[in-house]
């Protein structure tokens, strides 16, 4: 009778943890509103970290996947393009600490997804000059969006 009480615990562990990280996936195409953390100033060739916090979502339902992830933050290694003017995120980490609504199902990973703002590829800088952006800062609070190209997470 153990051995039953035993293997009955043990499916349902898995289950739930199964079940758990079938919510914590991040489709692609998920759209993420973000605001950039911190104020930085760059310059061309400037290698620094960003990170964006992911913003409270429009929608009304509090159990979406956006609304699930408001509070986490993407970090990633900064590349600005000097030509546009826009800053991109290489390598982006997103991390959800347990106290979100995403909580302890999915603390964070590897992303695959691209910044932009305006449907533009990449967030503008504040530039002295416009047409030669070699310098720009990124103001704290910057409005963006971080679309995840890559399912992320549990499955699909």
């Amino acid at each position: 009778m153990t051995r039953a009480l035993h293997a009955k615990g043990i499916v349902v562990v898995l289950g739930t943890a199964l079940t758990l990280a079938a919510h914590a996936a991040v489709p692609a195409g998920t759209q993420l509103p973000v605001k950039a953390a911190d104020k930085q100033f760059f310059k061309m060739g400037d290698l620094k970290k960003v990170r964006f916090l992911v913003a409270a979502s429009d929608s009304a339902d509090p159990e979406s996947i956006t609304s699930r992830l408001a509070g986490c933050t993407i970090e990633g290694d900064s590349a600005y393009n000097p030509r546009t003017g826009r800053l991109y995120v290489k390598n982006p980490v997103l991390t959800c600490s347990p106290e979100t609504k995403m909580g302890a199902a999915f603390l964070g990973g590897s992303i695959m997804g691209q910044l932009s703002d305006s449907g533009l590829e990449g967030i503008r800088l504040d530039c002295p000059n416009p047409k030669e952006c070699t310098m720009g800062s990124l103001k704290k609070d910057a409005e963006a969006a971080f679309t995840v190209t890559e399912t992320m997470g549990g499955g699909n």
